[in-house]
């Protein structure tokens, strides 16, 4: 009985089961198809409410043209508005254009104001440079015209000089001269001379060996005239003599040279005080007169004149 109780019961929780899965099933199924027409349902009325918006637009009638009319006070204002927003583009544009026209203007008036000063510089340059010719061209004529004034002063001064005679001396045989030699003080510048003193020597050589020379500034060497004055003209000469009383060394018995030579110093008008040296030679021998003698070397303070300093 008890079995029989427990089988119903269990046959009655299979069947409440088995109706449970039924139920869940059902209602799924309901649930998709109640989804289905509602999506169904939707997508008619969307096809409904397009046709009724297309129907809609293709009946509606075509639009009129509305004009708008505004108060008086708000044309002019509102035109008042575009004339000054017009004025002000037209202004803007006007100092744009003049902002533009300056720039040009400096632009041009830089490359002119760097145009004149290129010309300028080569202008300076080009001073500088006819500066430089004309200080160079002074000069020049400055030395010119010192060597000129110098020329001419050597020129106007007095120019002294000695010529011994050219005609040929006689000894005596005795280491010396037959006579006293006459010679001429000579003045072959233009204005006088003054002779203050003079000095003259004579200098036997047997290898023609010149003498040592006479140094105007060495005053006790020599035959020295003091007090000697005498004045010579320009162009023109005055005599003077020789003594010859000395006689040359012994040991020179055949001299093959004889030297004459020594100074002059003298004035010239303003006082300014000149030299003249000289130097000549005879030669025994040979029956000849005196010659002028040039040494190869140092012949220039031998035979000169100078300022006597």
């Amino acid at each position: 009985m008890c079995a029989i109780r427990r089988l119903e019961t269990n046959q009655r929780g299979q069947s409440a089961l088995m109706y449970k899965r039924y139920w869940v099933l059902a209602s799924a199924s309901g649930m998709i198809l109640l989804a289905g027409l509602a999506q169904a349902q939707q997508e008619r009325q969307n096809g409904v409410q397009t046709d009724l918006t297309q129907t809609q637009t293709q009946t509606l009638p075509l639009p009129l043209p509305v004009e708008i009319i505004e108060r008086r006070d708000d044309a002019e204002a509102r035109q008042r508005r575009e004339t000054e927003a017009t004025q002000r583009e037209i202004d803007d544009l006007s100092a744009q254009r003049g902002m533009d026209s300056a720039t040009q203007d400096i632009r041009d008036y830089t490359f002119y104001s760097l145009i004149l000063v290129a010309i300028g510089t080569l202008f300076l340059f080009v001073t500088l440079i006819f500066s430089a010719l004309t200080n160079r061209a002074a000069f020049n004529a400055a030395k010119a015209a010192t060597g000129m004034n110098r020329l001419t002063e050597a020129l106007e001064r007095p120019l002294i000089g000695i010529r011994m005679p050219e005609d040929a001396i006689a000894f005596d045989g005795e280491n010396g001269f037959a006579e006293e030699i006459k010679f001429k003080i000579v003045n072959m510048g233009r204005s006088p001379a003054k002779i203050t003193a003079i000095h003259r020597e004579w200098y036997a050589s047997a290898s023609g060996e010149h003498p040592p020379i006479a140094n105007p500034k060495d005053s006790n060497r020599g035959l020295l005239s003091k007090g000697w004055t005498r004045y010579v003209s320009g162009n023109s000469e005055t005599e003077g003599i020789w003594s010859t009383s000395d006689r040359w060394s012994s040991e020179i018995q055949n001299p093959s040279h004889i030297f004459f030579h020594g100074w002059v110093r003298f004035e010239d008008m303003t006082g300014k005080k000149f030299v003249a040296g000289f130097s000549y030679l005879v030669q025994p021998n040979s029956g000849s007169g005196f010659a002028m003698a040039w040494p190869r070397k140092n012949y220039h303070e031998y035979n000169y004149c100078r300022e006597d300093t």
